[in-house]
């Protein structure tokens, strides 16, 4: 039915289809990374973290202290992770809310459109049809 509506009536009635309104936000937006990829651009892992963090905490302080640097690091991270995890959840659905909203909005364009061609048709044959028997 959407193919119907948004794609085939819509370039019948001369209008923009929802193929060529991906296409155009495909060109606008090149934002799609997966979660991984993003992880890894943003996030330390925990073992970069205690490798760093150990050999400068190794000649101030205890044992005990250096591991408790490395949870607190790894904990750190693990927040960091759940935060641009949920982010990119979040901008997700809120670019499928924003492609769903505009398909809803070329329909409605179409039948507006169709419900105006019909009304014209109609306006014109009663006119017509009006002068010709009065």
């Amino acid at each position: 039915m959407k193919r119907i509506v948004c794609d085939r009536l819509a370039s019948l009635v001369c209008m923009k289809t929802t193929r060529d309104a991906d296409n155009q936000e495909g060109q606008d937006n090149e934002l799609e990374l997966d979660n991984g990829h993003l992880l890894n651009k943003y996030c330390v892992h925990p073992s970069q973290a205690s490798s760093s963090s150990s050999a400068a905490a190794a000649a101030t302080s205890p044992e005990h202290r250096v591991n408790r640097v490395e949870r607190l690091l790894a904990s750190i991270n693990e927040l960091l992770e759940a935060k641009i995890r949920n982010d990119v959840q979040l901008r997700l659905r809120a670019d499928r809310n924003q492609q769903i909203m505009n398909e809803w909005m070329i329909a409605a364009a179409v039948i507006d459109r169709l419900c105006f061609i019909v009304f014209s048709v109609s306006l014109i044959v009663g006119s017509f049809i009006f002068y010709l028997f009065f």
